[in-house]
Formats: C-alpha cells, sequence, structure tokens
C-alpha cells in the first residue's frame, strides 16, 4: 500500500463527518503543545481528552449555550438603559439648562476629592449614577439633591440620594415628626443590579428609629423583605433601611463651624460671609459641627412631644433639645478622627482635612476651601465593643390580678410581684374519670 492510499484510507469520514487522520493529528498535536512526562503511559487518556475536545457532549453545549444567551440578554438590556440615562440627560438639559451639568459635576468632583480619604467609585459607574439621579427630576419636584452614598447588602446593596421634596407631606399621625425633625429630608435608593431605577423610602417613625437601635444586622438587599430579629421590627426593609439612615445622618453629618448659618425661615444655609479655614484650624474637632438634629435615645425623636391637651403653657419648639450646630468636640471621647491630607510639613493650599467617624464605620467627610462634602459607605451597622444580647422581657405590668408589693427587707429596692384575685383550676382529668364512673 502506497503512503497516499494509507493517508486516504486515514481521511475516510465516518458517519458523524470525523475521520482518523484529523483525530490522529490533534491528538500528536496535543502531546507535543502540552508535553507530558509519561506520554506513553496515558495515551489512552490523551486520545480521550483530544476527542472530547474536538466534540463536546450534548450537556456541555447546552450549557455554554445558555451562557452566551444569559450574557447576550444582559448586555442587551444594559445598553438600553444607558440609551436610556443618555436620552434623560438631553431631555433635561434642553428644559432646565444646565441643571444635569451642575449635578453630575458636583458629584464627580466631590467623590473625586474623597478619593484621598480612601474613598472611590468607578468613573463610568459614577458617570451613569449621577445621569439616573438628574432623571428623578422628572418624576418628583425636589431641591438640595445630592448622592448620600452607599449601603452595603448581603444579597445587593443600594445607592442613597438625599433631597428636599417641594410638596410638603405632613403626617398624619400628630405623634410622629413631620419636616421638621427626622423626615426633613426624603431618600431614594438604587439596587445596583444595573437597571438604575430609583425607588422612594417612607418615612421614619418613632418607634421604628427605637426598634432599630437594639437590632444588630445586615441589609439583604429585598426592600419588601421581613426583619427578622428581636424586638421585632414594624415594617419591612424599606423602613429598617430609612431608619438606618436617619441614625447615621444624625450622627455624621457635619461641616466645618460658620459654614451654614440659621436663615429667617429656621433653615439652615450657606453663609456667604464663611471666613475659610486653615487645614491646621480644621485639625481641631472645635472647628466642626453636626448640622442635623440629635435623635433622643428615650423617645426617637429629635423634637419634643406636643402639647397635651391639658397643658397650660405652650412648648417651644426647641425646648429641652441639644443645639442643631454642636460641636464634635462635645461629642464622647474617641468617636472622631481628623486626618489632613496630603501630608506636608507646612501647610497648603491644596490640603484637604478629612474626618472619619469612629462609631460609624464608613462615614467620611471632607473639607477644602469652600468644599464640603459627606458620604457614608458602609453596612449600616454602628459599631458596638460589648457582645450582642437579646433585648429582655420587660417587666410585668400592674394590673388586673398584679400588684406591686413591699421592697423586700434585704435593701436591694426592687418592690415583689404580688398576685391576687386567682383561683386554683380545677384538673380536667378528674372531672373526665367522674364522668367515666358516672356512665355519662
Amino acid at each position: 500500500m502506497q503512503f497516499e492510499e494509507a493517508k486516504a484510507f486515514l481521511q475516510q469520514n465516518t458517519s458523524n463527518g470525523t475521520n482518523l487522520y484529523e483525530h490522529l493529528t490533534n491528538l500528536l498535536l496535543k502531546i507535543i503543545v502540552e508535553r507530558p512526562e509519561n506520554a506513553i503511559e496515558i495515551f489512552e487518556f490523551l486520545s480521550v481528552t483530544a476527542r472530547q475536545e474536538q466534540f463536546p457532549s450534548q450537556s456541555i453545549i447546552k450549557y455554554e449555550n445558555k451562557e452566551k444567551l444569559e450574557a447576550k440578554a444582559h448586555q442587551t438590556m444594559f445598553g438600553e438603559v444607558i440609551a436610556k440615562l443618555h436620552k434623560v440627560s438631553i431631555a433635561e438639559n434642553e428644559t432646565s439648562g444646565t441643571g444635569v451639568r451642575i449635578i453630575v459635576s458636583d458629584i464627580l468632583d466631590h467623590y473625586n476629592a474623597l478619593e484621598w480619604a480612601g474613598v472611590a467609585f468607578s468613573k463610568s459607574e459614577m458617570f451613569r449614577v449621577c445621569l439616573s439621579i438628574a432623571g428623578i427630576s422628572n418624576i418628583e419636584e425636589i431641591k438640595n439633591i445630592r448622592l448620600w452614598g452607599k449601603i452595603l447588602g448581603i444579597d445587593a446593596s443600594f445607592y442613597v440620594v438625599e433631597g428636599q421634596s417641594v410638596e410638603k407631606t405632613d403626617s398624619v399621625d400628630e405623634n410622629e415628626e413631620g419636616a421638621d425633625g427626622a423626615n426633613k429630608y426624603t431618600y431614594w435608593v438604587m439596587k445596583d443590579d444595573g437597571k438604575y431605577t430609583w425607588t422612594r423610602l417612607p418615612n421614619v417613625t418613632c418607634n421604628q428609629i427605637l426598634v432599630a437601635r437594639k437590632l444588630f444586622r445586615y441589609v439583604q438587599g429585598d426592600l419588601e423583605g421581613e426583619v427578622h430579629g428581636h424586638p421585632p421590627f414594624p415594617g419591612k426593609e424599606k423602613n429598617f433601611l430609612r431608619a438606618q439612615i436617619a441614625r447615621i445622618s444624625s450622627s455624621t453629618a457635619i461641616c466645618p463651624a460658620g459654614y451654614l448659618k440659621i436663615g429667617d425661615s429656621s433653615n439652615l444655609e450657606i453663609d456667604p460671609d464663611y471666613d475659610i479655614k486653615t487645614s491646621k484650624e480644621l485639625m481641631s474637632l472645635e472647628s466642626w459641627v453636626h448640622y442635623t438634629r440629635y435623635i433622643d435615645a428615650v423617645t426617637g425623636r429629635t423634637v419634643l412631644l406636643p402639647n397635651a391637651d391639658n397643658d397650660e403653657e405652650p412648648r417651644s419648639v426647641d425646648e429641652g433639645l441639644v443645639p442643631i450646630l454642636r460641636r464634635l468636640n462635645e461629642d464622647f471621647s474617641g468617636t472622631w478622627r481628623v486626618d489632613c491630607v496630603p501630608a506636608a510639613p507646612l501647610p497648603t493650599i491644596h490640603q484637604k482635612v478629612i474626618v472619619k467617624s469612629l462609631i460609624w464605620p464608613g462615614a467620611v467627610s471632607m473639607a477644602c476651601g469652600k468644599d464640603v462634602c459627606n458620604t457614608y459607605i458602609g453596612y449600616a451597622c454602628k459599631l458596638n465593643n460589648a457582645p450582642y444580647q437579646i433585648q429582655h422581657p420587660n417587666n410585668i405590668e400592674a394590673g388586673f390580678g398584679v400588684t406591686q408589693g413591699e421592697a423586700p427587707p434585704t435593701g436591694s429596692g426592687n418592690k415583689e410581684v404580688c398576685f391576687t384575685n386567682l383561683e386554683e383550676q380545677k384538673d380536667v382529668l378528674e372531672n373526665l374519670i367522674h364522668d367515666a364512673d358516672s356512665g355519662i
């Protein structure tokens, strides 16, 4: 048999379109490229592997095709979303002038400066987030909008936007706070799933803030999900998220002293005559103030309860409250950390002063000249050095059949609980035995 005849014999195709010549060629090429040490011993294994690589099984083909289809679907969805964001920005620029440019430029400038504090997002992602923020104005009329930060979760994380709604929505319950308290600002959240859709969070209640203080849990990523834990939380995860945002803002929203002033309508506004502080002055906590109201740990409120019906004198709005522009040096020791970047032996014009909260890890503030910004990027969990303990049941309230007795002679001061008007319950088994003996 001549060489050409032998080669033609090896190149004869089988029913599935393969031939021995191509298989041997691929096998020899595989051995030469991979250079196994014991090629003769694993020759059969290499032959099977080469055949599987050339003709994968149907299950592998199906899995690869499914991955390609899913990837293509995600790419298509992402492209449609991005195109929609750019259409929104173009429409906003045509109707409101440079509104979108101002929002985008301010947020980008602030987060570029915050990179000195170790806080950074992807440039392209931050630009898309800014465009989506500009689209919120198409749904609601808001002012003083800013990117509050990002709350990290287990299954998903949320970008948070803060703003003041022009339409004032008073609380239905008079005992709950309105626009003068924890609900002064309105918040929107966006899940980082690539859809760039914002959801408005409901107003927070005092009870939700009080219960959130007693819980230590991470955000799951489902706004309509249940909040498990003890004590039971009165609401969904969106309510828990809103309560945590109120707590974080109350503790970590700060600015240099003198940067804000109380205006004619008792609202804070930027002081045009603000005297720029040097980096050396800003290194002291006395040069920083809180610009949000303090949330009381007992009532969960920032303002006093409304007047009772039998009160003779009306209460002042600010009666008994912590001052709104309270200085940071009045906080507990070890609450804040102040750094100056870039480090230099002498103060420079472009030095930035970074203030970080040590009780809410992830809260960062920055000041450089007249540029001031705040952000929070974290798990919305307050630092607590003490081990977590489940809340104990409340004391038994005095009522029917329960009274407070006298204190024991041991001098502990705790009154004993006495039970009165109690009757012993009859044994059910005795009644059954009596009925059986009677033949009933």
